[in-house]
């Protein structure tokens, strides 16, 4: 599974069609997702791609759209 954020800031917010979340969410959303999925890096993902790895039966990656400076200091 890949998950993607496109806005995580100190507050909720939204900008039209694009949606964003809190850090608290975030927070919560993070740990829901650990107890369920393996977190793995996207260089791991690739690599699996290709075939070249192997990856827990319940992964899950996570993106953020952009590379904003709010997910540098928040995430």
């Amino acid at each position: 599974m890949v998950v993607m954020y496109h806005h995580v800031k100190n507050r909720e917010h939204s900008f039209g069609w694009v949606n964003g979340v809190s850090e608290k969410r975030f927070k919560a959303q993070l740990e829901k997702l650990q107890k369920r999925y393996s977190i793995i890096g996207l260089d791991e993902y690739v690599r699996y791609l290709y075939g070249e790895a192997k990856i827990p039966r319940r992964s899950a990656v996570l993106t953020f759209d952009d590379g904003l400076k709010d997910h540098y200091r928040v995430v």
